[in-house]
């Protein structure tokens, strides 16, 4: 997953290779780049690009922990 800004700049330290791989069925898991997992500090448009094999995503949501 990679975090960037309407004009598609990556934010740095939230790009694809970044973050943190993870494989499983969880409800509760948190996204994490390099240890970090605050992007909910965004302000104005932002955009989360997912990148996924053999799965689905039911759902996602930002905020707090």
């Amino acid at each position: 997953m990679k975090i960037s800004d309407i004009m598609d700049e990556v934010w740095a330290g939230f790009s694809r290779t970044d973050c943190e791989r993870f494989s499983g069925d969880d409800i509760d898991h948190v996204v994490r780049w390099k240890g970090q997992s605050w992007v909910n500090i965004a302000t104005g448009y932002t955009r989360a690009r997912f990148y996924m094999k053999n799965t689905d995503l039911y759902s996602f949501r930002v905020g707090n922990l």
